[in-house]
């Protein structure tokens, strides 16, 4: 891609400005605090817009930083690109009550959507944070941050065999975490459901169990007082009431033979009424004997049916507790048969769980081909940063080595020397090494414009010519901010082909080829 055409209508200190850039090198001269760097973040907000902040970091966030102090109604700008042999159009309003971006292709007419990722193609899919540590170097910011590491990482994952290149490893781990988090709570829910079922499960059980023991102890008791009941012996009086009837019986059958004697012998009156009047008390003695005995055995008859009706009344207790017992009992199997039921369902491996433990296996495979993807891509990386940095320092250096969390180092013929340990200028070699490899890795597709905004303060001139020879050499549309004259005289100097744009002056844009 190509950056053709900048206007700017209004943005921070820059005010109807055009200006047109050609490819290969151009070197945008300004002096200082004249709108270099507010022409590297028009670049920047054109491509992926000004959010506003909120609360107290809207005070310094983009938007506050370049709205305009004048004509603030007007706050955007235009950009005319070429890519793929067509020119596009993008406009934006940064307004934030009319914030609107319009990406037009001018060969063929077509309106495209920016909100549908129609700029994203264009820009290669770069995001923001790769935008910012590879092809758009700050002042000052010569070194990457570690949202590099990262970008590189998602980038390296998904790179190698056709995969897609904006694979985000890290999402994709997030992802298959949550969902093995939303699988594992809900078996989480269904084992406390689980646990509570049994608790209630053993409770019931308990409580029948209980139940079971009661009516056993009353069984008991009714079998006993049945027992009980049986062995009961007759009343005493009936057997007493039996004895004093014969005796009675007896006596008065012996009255009856003397007094036929009597009357045989010829005993005077006297005496026979003397032995009538014994008879008579013998027969009436015998007659209340006989009816206290026929008394006593109606009771004792009485006492026998209420004995009988109270065996059968325990007997039918007895039965009845039986019955519930066994009902009672064929109930606690069944309840026990349940619970040991719902024990093994508990115990066995749910297809849920099958599910979070394939999520698992996914995440590790993830990661596991994840590590060896970044490890063939470090490779190449760590080998195209090493071309490039040899070619930056004339071969001094041979090889550059890079971990994943972009701590570096270099070799010499002789030694290793950790980046910290290597000066100001050097270090940023390296890191202008990564971000150019990185650059080539990340946006192979489509080549984004390289903007560098003084970022070579800390260069000397043979450093400087080295890196303005490899830049000549990559093939890409470079943009040099500077408020100096040493990029434009070393470019005369090696005789590089470059284009000049002053923001200084005319409003129109300013176009060398020098």
């Amino acid at each position: 891609m190509r950056i053709e055409r900048a206007k700017v209508d209004n943005f921070g200190k820059l005010n109807q400005r055009e200006f047109r850039f050609g490819p290969g090198i151009n070197v945008i001269y300004g002096e200082n605090e004249g709108g270099k760097s507010t022409l590297h973040a028009f670049f920047r907000g054109m491509f992926y817009g000004l959010p506003r902040m909120r609360g107290r970091a809207a005070r310094n966030d983009a938007y506050s930083r370049y709205e305009p102090w004048e004509n603030p109604g007007q706050y955007g700008g235009r950009l005319w690109l070429e890519c793929g042999g067509k020119t596009f159009r993008l406009n934006r309003d940064f307004r934030k009550d009319k914030t609107a971006a319009e990406l037009v292709c001018e060969t063929d007419g077509e309106l495209l959507c920016v909100e549908d990722g129609d700029l994203s193609v264009l820009l290669g899919g770069a995001s923001e944070v790769l935008y910012d540590n590879t092809v758009s170097v700050g002042q000052l910011r010569g070194i990457t941050d570690q949202n590099l590491a990262q970008e590189l990482r998602n980038f390296m994952a998904g790179y190698e065999n056709g995969q897609d290149a904006g694979l985000n490893l890290d999402r994709a781990r997030e992802k298959l975490r949550r969902q093995r988090r939303e699988v594992l709570s809900g078996i989480e829910e269904e084992r406390q459901r689980r646990e509570e079922g049994l608790k209630r499960q053993e409770e019931k059980i308990r409580e029948h169990q209980l139940r079971m023991e009661q009516l056993e102890m009353e069984w008991k008791s009714q079998k006993k007082a049945f027992s009980d009941a049986r062995n009961l012996s007759k009343p005493e009086k009936t057997t007493v009431g039996a004895k004093k009837a014969r005796s009675m019986a007896a006596v008065l059958a012996v009255w009856m033979l003397l007094f036929i004697l009597g009357i045989w012998q010829g005993v005077p009156f006297g005496g026979l009424l003397l032995w009538t009047v014994m008879g008579a008390g013998l027969l009436a003695a015998f007659f209340w004997v006989r009816r206290r005995e026929e008394k006593l055995r109606e009771s004792e008859l009485q006492i026998q049916s209420e004995q009988e009706l109270r065996r059968q009344k325990i007997q039918w207790k007895a039965e009845e507790l039986w019955e519930r017992m066994q009902e009672e009992q064929k109930l606690l199997e069944n309840l026990r048969t349940e619970y040991e039921q719902s024990r093994r369902e508990a115990a066995a491996v749910s297809p849920e769980q099958v599910e979070a433990d394939a999520l698992e296996l996914a995440e590790q495979t993830l990661v596991r081909l994840g590590d060896q993807m970044q490890g063939k891509i470090s490779r190449r990386l760590q080998e195209r940063i090493s071309e490039i940095f040899s070619e930056l320092t004339d071969g001094k250096y041979r090889r550059v080595s890079l971990d994943e969390t972009m701590k570096l180092g270099v070799h010499t013929e002789e030694r290793y020397v950790p980046a910290d340990r290597l000066s100001r200028g050097t270090l940023e070699q390296i890191y202008f090494s990564l971000r150019m490899a990185a650059n080539e890795v990340l946006c192979a597709e489509e080549p984004l414009p390289l903007i560098l905004d003084e970022v070579f303060a800390m260069y000397d001139d043979r450093r400087l010519a080295s890196c303005l020879r490899w830049l000549a050499d990559c093939g890409r549309q470079v943009l040099i901010c500077t408020c100096q004259d040493r990029e434009e005289r070393l470019l005369k100097r090696l005789g590089i082909p470059y284009q000049k744009v002053k923001l200084v002056g005319s409003s129109k844009e300013s176009l060398g080829n020098l």
